[in-house]
């Protein structure tokens, strides 16, 4: 919460139509390789709580396993990848090395 979104202007030709000042939306999200012990224990966890699934999820388009980043209601897209850079920087000190921060404007 300690990042601050910088306001979006929206804009039609010269003139300013809205000033966002959340910023622009998006998401964001950590991805991790799927041959990570990490992995396997996350999916273990999901098996023994009886879950459909744990919080990790198949990446079907790049490989490995995402963390997918929902902040409730906050759209701010800079927000939700500030969550994703510190998440992924905790799991790479504790040697999950391939963790890293993704995002994309919606």
């Amino acid at each position: 919460m300690k990042c601050v979104p910088q306001p979006m202007a929206v804009m039609a030709g010269d003139q300013v139509v809205e000033v966002v000042g959340e910023g622009v939306c998006g998401f964001a999200w950590v991805h991790v390789s799927g041959n990570e012990p990490f992995i396997r224990a996350m999916k273990q966890v999901a098996t023994d709580w009886g879950l459909r699934r744990g919080p990790f999820t198949k990446d079907n388009y790049n490989g490995g396993y995402m963390y997918w980043v929902s902040d409730g209601e906050s759209q701010p897209m800079s927000r939700k990848l500030a969550f994703a850079q510190a998440v992924a920087k905790v799991l790479q000190a504790h040697g999950i090395k391939s963790a890293r921060a993704e995002s994309r404007m919606d």
